[in-house]
């Protein structure tokens, strides 16, 4: 913990070494005495561990009746740091005002950890705590964690549960998130396939179910394509799962129109570095001045630490990258060029899991640009899922 360490670095401490017949004695006799000693590793023929530094000056007392040997092997901690520069008075007045703000920083959070999400990024939560109530220098005393737990969940509605836990100067959200509906319906519910898209029936692959449709049949999206109530010899009827998929020729359309005036944003080369202290929300400039004209701003953030707990200071690296913009014109081929490329990027988009037959093109030639129009022919599955209503067949 910071604060316990923070604690030996204050008081002063010492690392020592026991040895001897049995230098587990000199412990037991030190636990008996109320001597706090921790860090303790046993080496070849010998102990080794911390105490506080006014503990130290007991043990003469205490090694003499446990018959071990003792070594001071390192010094540590502010006595020993002031007795050093004992004569030097502003270093040990900018101490004082050091420890002076630091306490007045223990009554503000530090840092916000979000523990529990898998889906919802840690920035989204964030923002969301921010909005509530939960931020970096936000003062611990003003944090209502259950009134911050209800209004999170109101603002973030992926999370079921959310819990505000505050240790020291450190908030820790723990939050649970809502359970994903799932694509398909589970296989106990009885349901039907319905098309999801015109089409002309090709082909189909049912697993599960009763075909309603016939080879080279159009459909239209909504319409029955394999039915979950089958009957049997007997004349009875019972509900099942359909399930399988049912191909179909399809038909997609992609438009997109190139401009023959084009306008493009691009780096000019020139970059200008500038660096920033950051506490809590202040922002403290490292540099003078300030950067002028039309950039692109790139930042990288680097949090102090001390040992295993982040500090609420970080410095800012930020990249400004001078931008400027440029015109040019296409001509009728360089339009055509550029609307098939947006158009590609379109089709990987919009067409994925479609195998596409056949498609034909129409070029539009405007007064600003050139429209491109491409028309599919698909081959798809166009099944989907729908609970079947039981009541609705009696």
């Amino acid at each position: 913990m910071l604060l316990l360490r923070l604690l030996h670095f204050l008081l002063g401490y010492v690392r020592f070494k026991a040895w001897g017949d049995f230098p587990e004695r000199l412990l037991n006799l030190c636990a008996g005495r109320g001597i706090p000693v921790w860090g303790i590793v046993r080496r070849k023929g010998c102990i080794q561990g911390m105490m506080y530094v006014k503990d130290y000056k007991k043990m003469r007392k205490i090694r003499a009746k446990s018959g071990a040997r003792l070594r001071i092997l390192e010094k540590k901690g502010l006595p020993f740091i002031l007795r050093r520069y004992r004569n030097r008075a502003g270093l040990l007045v900018g101490l004082l005002l050091f420890f002076l703000i630091l306490r007045v920083m223990s009554g503000y959070i530090w840092t916000v950890d979000v523990v529990g999400n898998e889906r919802v990024p840690d920035s989204e939560i964030l923002a969301a705590l921010e909005q509530v109530g939960i931020e970096e220098g936000t003062r611990i005393a003003s944090i209502d964690p259950a009134n911050v737990r209800q209004r999170l969940i109101l603002e973030v509605p992926d999370l079921s549960w959310a819990a505000v836990n505050i240790e020291g100067t450190k908030a820790t959200v723990d939050v649970r998130e809502t359970r994903e509906v799932p694509d398909k319906i589970d296989e106990s519910v009885p349901c039907n396939l319905k098309a999801a898209r015109d089409g002309r029936i090709i082909g189909h692959q049912v697993t599960d179910g009763s075909l309603v449709v016939q080879m080279g049949d159009a459909v239209v999206a909504g319409d029955l394509l394999v039915s979950g109530v089958v009957e049997y010899a007997d004349g009875a009827s019972g509900f099942k799962h359909a399930a399988g998929k049912v191909f179909a020729e399809t038909q997609r359309t992609i438009t997109y129109t190139a401009l023959f005036h084009q306008q493009e944003t691009y780096r000019t080369g020139k970059v200008q570095r500038r660096r920033a202290l950051k506490l809590f929300w202040l922002e403290i400039p490292l540099y003078l001045g300030s950067v002028r004209g039309s950039y692109e701003r790139e930042v990288e953030t680097c949090r102090l630490a001390f040992g295993d707990d982040t500090l609420p200071i970080s410095v800012v690296d930020a990249a400004f990258y001078e931008t400027a913009q440029r015109s040019y014109t296409l001509d009728e081929a360089g339009a055509l060029d550029l609307a098939r490329r947006k158009i590609g990027e379109l089709e990987a988009e919009q067409m994925q899991g479609a195998e596409i037959l056949s498609k034909s093109e129409e070029v539009e030639t405007l007064e600003e640009g050139v429209r491109l129009t491409v028309h599919y022919v698909c081959k798809e599955n166009i099944a989907v899922e729908e609970i079947l209503s039981i009541n609705a067949t009696n």
